[in-house]
């Protein structure tokens, strides 16, 4: 499956501190590989499609679709849900 990360996200995502990025980018090809995973921290939102990914203290909002899994937002905890 392919993965599209937003621009906005990517920018958070080069922001974080190398051992941090590598464990979100790591987490997000898991679930490209297999959107079924049971072994990482995911929950559907709700009150709007997708899902969220936690990574420490970190939320990863993200939408499965056919062409791919697209990541839209890379936040800590409380400004997550705001974007």
């Amino acid at each position: 499956m392919d993965v599209f990360i937003k621009k906005v996200a990517d920018k958070k995502l080069r922001s974080l501190p190398p051992k941090l990025e590598q464990s979100i980018r790591e987490a997000i090809n898991k679930i490209a590989e297999d959107p079924e995973r049971t072994d990482l921290d995911i929950r559907p939102l709700s009150g709007q499609p997708g899902y969220r990914l936690r990574v420490g203290g970190w939320r990863i909002l993200y939408v499965l679709e056919e062409t791919g899994l697209t990541v839209k937002v890379v936040a800590s905890r409380g400004s997550a849900y705001k974007a």
